[in-house]
């Protein structure tokens, strides 16, 4: 087994924790989702394909280095690792990414409306402006084109009929991002639904 330093324990003892936040909140369900925090020498660690995040102990992670190629662990990396290495390619203050399937942020895409930041300034304060990426495959190098051409100032992207990625300075930041992302899908929409019986 590859030695770790104390840091290290700590960033996987975290990102094991944050996935465990995301699968109990219902960010996630099943396999879904991913997670990743930078590490030194130019490494990241990343969870497995195919697991629930939820569940995950610390040798299920997998270390890789900026170019994909796996540097420790046993486990396939999660298919969406080309999204997660471009954001730390092209932003080094990003410290972590996370992508998951929020509900009601996936309802918002799926029914074509966009998501507005003022329903809830603290929000718009805290991510900043919210971009949507247009449908393409998951894991595809299409997809991670589009997030290449939007990452430079944004935090908090909507994946088109997909899903949700946010980006923090480290693993707690991208999962309040992405807690904060929810919660104005769900005011959006209960607002959206007072309103409509309060005319009617």
């Amino acid at each position: 087994m590859v030695s770790q330093s104390a840091s290290e324990q700590d960033l996987r003892r975290r990102l094991l924790e944050v996935g465990r936040w995301m699968w109990e909140r219902g960010l996630i369900a099943g396999s879904e989702g991913n997670l990743s925090v930078r590490l030194g020498e130019g490494n990241v660690l990343l969870t497995p394909a195919g697991r629930n995040k939820g569940r995950l102990e610390s040798n299920d992670l997998v270390t890789v280095d900026l170019k994909g190629r796996v540097v420790a662990g046993d486990a396939r990396p999660s298919s969406e690792i080309q999204i997660h290495l471009a954001a730390y390619r092209l932003r080094a203050d990003v410290g972590a990414v996370i992508h998951a399937h929020p509900c009601a942020v996936v309802a918002y895409s799926l029914a074509g409306v966009a998501l507005v930041p003022t329903f809830n300034p603290e929000v718009g304060a805290a991510i900043g402006p919210i971009t949507e990426v247009a449908y393409e495959a998951a894991g595809s190098a299409a997809l991670t084109a589009l997030f290449e051409k939007a990452l430079a100032h944004n935090n908090a992207f909507i994946m088109a009929r997909h899903g949700a990625v946010t980006l923090g300075n480290d693993i707690e930041h991208a999962f309040d991002r992405l807690e904060m992302l929810e919660q104005l899908a769900r005011i959006q929409v209960m607002t959206q639904v007072i309103a409509q019986r309060a005319i009617g």
